[in-house]
């Protein structure tokens, strides 16, 4: 499991990704653009422009970036867990 440079444990800690602005900004674009199928990337893609600064948060391991790791936590943080519990997915 990635860690952050805080040594926090990468997707189960809330510093890293996911934190509640994410997912008020989630929600956000889930209400201009659910009504139709978008890819996760164009989530992940808004996501790290919204919050660029979130890479500086996660360390670079030998098998992921810290842009590949945001990614993948946001995806499954955000689009598929926090979705599937709050009946959207």
């Amino acid at each position: 499991m990635a860690t952050n440079r805080s040594g926090g444990k990468g997707i189960r800690d809330p510093s890293a990704v996911g934190n509640d602005r994410s997912f008020l900004f989630t929600l956000c674009l889930l209400n201009m653009h659910g009504g139709e199928w978008l890819p996760e990337v164009f989530y992940e893609d808004a996501f790290l422009r919204a919050f660029p600064r979130g890479l500086n948060d996660v360390a670079p391991t030998p098998y992921s970036t810290p842009e590949k790791t945001v990614r993948s936590c946001y995806t499954g943080r955000a689009l598929v867990n926090f979705s599937a519990f709050s009946g959207l997915g």
